[in-house]
């Protein structure tokens, strides 16, 4: 009788499957070009193309010509045919560039800028009369600076382990922005709540003080790509999911993560990014 049931649920099982068609679209061969550019290095870039992740063949692009123009004047002309290929241009902070890349079956165009660079004023940190659940103090950062007139864009990092070591975050500019949500890597946020003002970030973590911290003032292009790829390495990061799976055979988790995010582009056929900053790099000083 045994039997009889569990050759019974099987045949049940079996009727309630559906083999589903899945088309993948034929997006592969399409030119991707990736450049961020700040002072203080060459300006390099990397030319390929988008393969489908069946696709295990390394095909490099048959690259005609690469220019660069500095505020609407040619003054480069990188050589190589890729992956990665440098200049011998260094950026000018207030200068405006537009890279061209030609190959033998299309033409992709960006322009980015150098924004002025903005210094951290003020980098303390100090031991927080708040706990974690262990009753553990947690370090308190202040990171000061002052923003320029006009739009700017920011992105700021302290080189603490990872974003779980940050307690709640409650300031105000990066509740804004909505990405705390996805976990990023680092804060990218805009000038809106402080524009022309100095600014006081506090930032509280677990861990040891003496800490780096990195301010970047960065070009709009930049802003909107950050952002997206914080979404979109979220929703595309199963590494936790899967280990529920391990655990309990629960494939919905992995199933229902969410829909991947396109990268925003500045590039005209929506593939890659060209984008400028600038940055300054602090110590945090314990304060005494």
């Amino acid at each position: 009788m045994r039997a009889f049931l569990i050759l019974l649920s099987l045949a049940l099982l079996s009727s309630c499957i559906q083999e589903i068609p899945i088309h993948m679209p034929d997006k592969s061969n399409r030119l991707v070009v990736g450049s961020l550019i700040y002072p203080d290095k060459l300006i390099s870039m990397n030319v390929s193309y988008v393969r489908l992740f069946s696709d295990s063949t390394e095909v490099n692009p048959k690259i005609l010509e690469i220019s660069i123009k500095e505020n609407g004047v040619l003054i480069d002309y990188p050589k190589g045919q890729g992956p990665e290929i440098y200049s011998s241009t260094y950026p000018k902070e207030g200068s405006t560039y537009e890279l061209t890349v030609t190959t033998d079956k299309e033409t992709v165009t960006a322009k980015t800028s150098i924004p002025t660079k903005v210094l951290i004023t003020k980098a303390e940190s100090f031991r927080s009369a708040v706990t974690t659940a262990d009753y553990e103090n947690l370090t308190e950062a202040v990171i000061t600076w002052s923003d320029p007139v006009g739009p700017n864009f920011y992105e700021l990092q302290l080189d603490v382990w990872s974003f779980y070591q940050y307690a709640p975050i409650d300031d105000p500019v990066l509740q804004q922005e909505g990405d705390l949500d996805y976990y990023p890597s680092t804060f990218v946020f805009s000038d809106k709540l402080f524009e022309g003002k100095t600014y006081n970030m506090t930032l509280r973590f677990s861990g040891h003080s003496n800490t780096t911290v990195l301010l970047r003032n960065v070009s709009e292009e930049y802003y909107h790509f950050k952002k997206s790829w914080h979404r979109h390495i979220w929703l595309q990061n199963t590494s936790m999911n899967v280990d529920k799976i391990r655990e309990d055979y629960n494939i919905f988790p992995l199933l229902f993560q969410g829909d991947p995010v396109p990268l925003s582009s500045n590039f005209n056929n929506n593939l890659g990014i060209f984008a400028g900053f600038n940055q300054d790099i602090r110590q945090l000083k314990k304060r005494r």
